[in-house]
């Protein structure tokens, strides 16, 4: 809680997470059931009271007993002795005339406490209070929240906006308070709250955009980066939405170094970490070093604090030290530039030996052990005798003290693990330096792991290596993209940077997608350093078989994937071929592929990615490129991407129809899951030609894809009519038809129309009935057309044929569609019969949107007469749609609350409700919906007693409509209201207006609202 002069809370009613009561020692006792619920409604509306038959309505929402009255003062005298520990002048509540009152004081609410010490932190620019930086005061007030705001009361009607609203600041207060870290140049504390932060609300760019801006001024530009592809991808993926101006504008400043972003801030390394431990090792290498691989090029440094030279300190120094990380990581290197980069060492400093033995010499392969003994004793001078090696090389180091490096000891990690510890038992002198892919688990070993180069180094690198300043040419941003195209390893850039004489970053980039041939390494000696190829199979030669197979599987799998799905795969191959999957029972097999997954991250092939919703797993760009060569030198149908191509159908296949009855919640959150994986098969059945495959995947997902407005995947129907031989399909029709009604979501309404009459030709040319979305997507052209006639004749028909064929689920779904259009048309009573029709069929097969959709329509056929109880339904109906993510029917909802408020008078609800739902419309391109939101603008913004502003901002919206072209049907009163005001707003519009876009059209109505 918050302590000393900054608006104290000391105790008092909490509304910030669970309702109760907090005394003054920070205690918090619970207050749930009706009392909760009472005392939630208290303390929103304080220092107002609330009346007694809202307090009714909220408790009995359904119909009231004759006894409620009674019944709400049993409520209010328990609640009033459970306050007894709030301290009040008088009695903790108030019964008034006008209903009830809770009578405390601000300070004794936790939401008021947060609203005016959010607002006294923000109003300063630096200091509040007692002296605290406002990043405190900030950090005090968000102590105050323990959940969400009135829970679990903030679904009622009554509480939801203040509820929203509430939720909303704390939003901004967390914002504000990484703004206020940026601003105190404390940017990795900013980084830290910011990367938590955006996993709570990843649709909130703002954080994002001081997540990257934190990252970027604490010199991890290439995590920035990353963080803004990944916001890129969660748009993209989640609402089929761009990034904004502010984040796409950051991206490209950090990109070009823009010097107002430029705010170096020192860090500080831990003095306990292993790399001091390192640093200490390093600091007593001084020595004139033998037999060390040595180079001609410049050094790019991989990690600055392993190779950093300190004083030389022995004591707590590591014996022995293992450089492990992927192939191609430089480990090799960064030995040599260890022993060989400190040779102006005064003699009497010591160690002025090394051994260096590289372990891919043949001549450890038969005999490994004895080969190692036999090297070491050579290099020592020690001649064979009956003395054992560890004592001679522990007389041999006293007198000249000595590091031996074991160069790629990854084929042989247990002989040298061995080796090592018996040689460092006699020799406490001795230094070992190791390396390779996986750490040894030697008792004695410090590990270093050394990781790809960051972005700005790896094109450092490149520019550097790139011969005649071929890579000064291009830009650093087309460098960066290509250096991580090779995962940013120095092998790679090292092998790539010559065709960059040749080709441009670009080229070599979509090269780098279908092969590992550019990263050849033409004319080099060392044939491990020949290419990445060679590499990656000196990683692939210590796998067993089991997790050679895997890797292979993991190739067919989209990125990033969990072990769940790649197990499933693995199952579904050995099922098909008849074989016991990775050597184990069924049970153990996702165990298998977890362990098999870990060996698998410790050779540096695939890299975990830890999420809030688990592990995840993704494989390195050159690993990928790596199998598709192997599959293409294999020449072979890739057997792995088949079974997960076919894998995924048949899961869609299952879910679909899951989603039209009660386990709708479940399959949605299924197909969320598996959506990665579901583009990336639909893909392959697109490039092999699987016209079936295609077709039964894009009709699958149609209903999922809709309802949750997942445009990227409206065009699946389209890719797969225009694949080779889709006429010969037995439901050609049926993929017209769901194409017209793709096309018609994607606002292509020629094409919707052609689609549906081809379809409604073939069916009848094969003598089948015509199907039934092509009579959906003809009605909705001739709606969105303002063909009224026209609409009724295609919905008469859609009725009675959905109706005859006994399809309940659609009949459901036309009567929605059929009532809305009545209640448009000024129909109530014949939509309230169809609602109701559509209610009984949903609550019989207890589909959630089925029934969401059929209480928008009860709404909406009450509106005129009833706007509260329609208020009701259609807040009902936008938090059950919400369940299972329907954007469509939760939007349609919030839209029509937005009606129903403002029909009540409740003006600014409506308004600032309105100003959500239009930037919603405006980034998900949905046409139609904003132009509705900009009527109901006009009819806001120009109810009676309305100011000038306001009446000159209506003229203005309604001049961008009359341009735009497109209006949606509203309610009759309102339509003629609406048709009132286009004359009366006329003269106010404003002349040389810009040209109309849906986009600018929603930026006017945000605007007009929001001022």
């Amino acid at each position: 809680m918050i302590r000393g002069e900054l608006d104290p809370f000391g105790g008092g009613v909490v509304v910030l997470g669970p309702v109760g009561i907090a005394t003054p020692d920070g205690a918090v006792r619970p207050v749930s059931g009706q009392q909760g619920l009472v005392l939630a409604l208290l303390a929103s509306e304080h220092p107002r009271p609330v009346a007694v038959d809202t307090l009714i309505d909220e408790l009995w929402p359904s119909t009231p007993p004759a006894s409620a009255a009674t019944g709400l003062r049993v409520v209010m005298n328990r609640l009033r002795d459970r306050l007894s520990a709030v301290q009040t002048d008088g009695s903790p509540i108030e019964h008034h005339e006008h209903g009830y009152r809770l009578a405390v004081t601000g300070d004794q609410l936790d939401h008021t406490v947060f609203l005016q010490t959010f607002a006294k932190a923000a109003s300063r620019d630096e200091r509040v209070g007692d002296d605290k930086p406002s990043a405190d005061v900030l950090a005090a007030a968000l102590e105050l929240w323990r959940g969400r705001a009135f829970e679990p009361f903030g679904d009622s009607h009554r509480l939801s906006l203040t509820a929203a609203r509430l939720e909303s600041l704390r939003c901004d207060a967390e914002e504000t308070l990484i703004q206020a870290l940026l601003d105190a140049g404390d940017h990795d504390r900013a980084a830290v709250l910011a990367t938590s932060l955006v996993e709570t609300e990843p649709y909130r760019e703002r954080r994002w955009e001081q997540l990257m801006l934190a990252l970027y001024r604490s010199g991890r530009q290439a995590e920035a980066l990353r963080a803004g592809n990944r916001v890129r991808s969660i748009l993209a993926e989640e609402l089929g939405i761009d990034p904004g101006p502010a984040l796409t504008r950051l991206e490209t400043q950090i990109l070009n170094h823009e010097p107002s972003l430029d705010e170096p801030v020192g860090t500080v390394m831990d003095p306990g970490s292993d790399r001091v431990a390192v640093n200490e090792f390093i600091g007593i290498l001084r020595h004139h070093p033998s037999h060390v691989p040595t180079t001609t090029t410049s050094y790019i440094d991989p990690d600055p604090t392993a190779t950093e030279c300190s004083k030389p300190n022995p004591e707590g120094s590591p014996p022995m030290l293992t450089i492990v990380g992927p192939p191609g990581v430089g480990k090799t290197r960064l030995a040599a530039r260890m022993v060989a980069g400190l040779t102006n060492a005064e003699p009497s400093n010591g160690l002025r030996r090394v051994i260096w033995l590289d372990l891919v010499d043949a001549a450890f392969e038969t005999q490994p052990e004895q080969g190692l003994r036999d090297a070491i004793a050579g290099a020592l001078d020690i001649r064979p005798t009956s003395q054992p090696l560890t004592e001679a090389v522990a007389e041999a180091v006293r007198l000249d003290p000595t590091v031996i490096v074991f160069d790629n000891a990854d084929h042989r990690a247990a002989v040298v693990a061995d080796l090592t510890e018996e040689l460092l038992a006699a020799c406490p002198q001795l230094q070992v330096v190791t390396t390779s892919r996986t750490p040894l688990a030697a008792p004695s070993e410090k590990v270093l792991m050394l990781d790809p180069l960051p972005v700005e180094a790896a094109v450092d690198l490149l520019i550097d290596r790139a011969p005649s300043g071929a890579g000064a040419q291009h830009g650093r941003e087309e460098l960066a993209v290509l250096a991580e195209k090779v995962d940013c390893l120095p092998l790679a850039i090292e092998l790539i940077a010559p065709h960059l004489v040749s080709m441009s970053p670009w080229e070599l980039a979509r090269r780098l997608d279908h092969t590992l041939e550019p990263v050849s390494g033409r004319g080099r000696l060392d044939h491990r350093h020949l290419s990445m190829e060679r590499a990656i199979d000196w990683s692939v030669d210590l796998l067993a078989g089991d997790d050679r197979d895997l890797l292979a599987a993991i190739g067919a799998m989209a990125e990033p994937f969990r072990a769940a799905e790649l197990a499933a795969l693995v199952n579904r191959a050995a099922g098909e071929e008849s074989a016991q999957p990775m050597g184990e029972g069924p049970g153990a097999l996702e165990d298998n592929v977890n362990r098999s997954l870990h060996r698998l991250a410790e050779h540096g092939l695939i890299r975990p990615l830890d999420t809030r919703s688990g592990r995840r797993w993704t494989m390195a760009n050159t690993a990928r490129a790596y199998m598709r060569d192997r599959s293409a030198a294999a020449d072979r149908e890739p057997a792995w991407q088949h079974h997960h191509a076919f894998l995924h159908l048949d899961r869609v296949r299952e879910l679909s129809r899951s989603l039209v009855d009660e386990r709708e919640e479940h399959a949605v959150a299924e197909l969320r899951r598996l959506s990665p994986q579901i583009s990336a098969a639909h893909r392959w059945f697109l490039e092999h030609g699987e016209v079936g495959a295609s077709a039964a995947m894009s009709t699958a997902m149609w209903e999922y894809s809709f309802f949750r407005q997942d445009y990227s995947r409206y065009r699946w129907l389209g890719d797969t009519l225009d694949l080779p031989e889709v006429e010969g399909l037995d439901d050609y029709d049926e993929v017209l038809a769901l194409g017209a009604l793709a096309a018609w979501a994607q606002d292509r309404l020629m094409v919707a129309v052609r689609l549906a009459e081809k379809a409604e030709t073939v069916a009848v040319d094969r003598g089948r009935p015509i199907p039934l979305a092509s009579y959906k997507a003809r009605l909705n052209v001739a709606v969105h057309d303002d063909r009224r006639s026209e609409a009724a004749s295609w919905l008469n028909r859609l009725l009675a044929e959905s109706a005859e064929r006994g399809d309940h689920r659609h009949h459901g779904d036309n009567l929605v569609v059929a009532a809305l259009g009545y209640s448009q048309f000024g129909f109530p009573e014949q939509a309230r019969r169809l609602a109701e029709q559509a209610d009984a069929l949903a609550s019989t097969a207890a589909n959630p949107t089925a029934v969401a959709w059929a209480r928008v329509a009860l709404a909406a056929s009450a509106v005129e007469r009833a706007p509260e109880r329609a208020a009701r339904s259609y807040s009902a109906a936008a938090r059950l749609a919400r369940t299972v993510h329907n954007r469509w029917v939760s939007g349609m909802a919030t839209t029509g609350l937005v009606t129903a408020l403002r029909r009540q008078g409740r003006q600014d609800q409506a308004r600032r409700l309105l100003i959500e739902m239009t930037d919603m419309w405006t980034r998900a391109r949905q046409h139609g919906l904003l132009s509705r939101a900009a009527q109901e603008a006009v009819l806001i913004l120009s109810h009676p007693g309305s100011p000038s502003t306001d009446l000159d901002r209506a003229a203005e919206i309604m001049d961008y409509l009359e341009r735009a072209g497109h209006r949606i049907q509203l309610l009759p009163d309102d339509q003629l209201r609406f048709d009132e005001l286009a004359t009366t707003l006329g003269e106010r519009a404003i002349a040389g207006a810009s040209a109309v876009t849906q986009e600018n059209l929603g930026r006017r109505v945000v605007d007009a609202l929001g001022r």
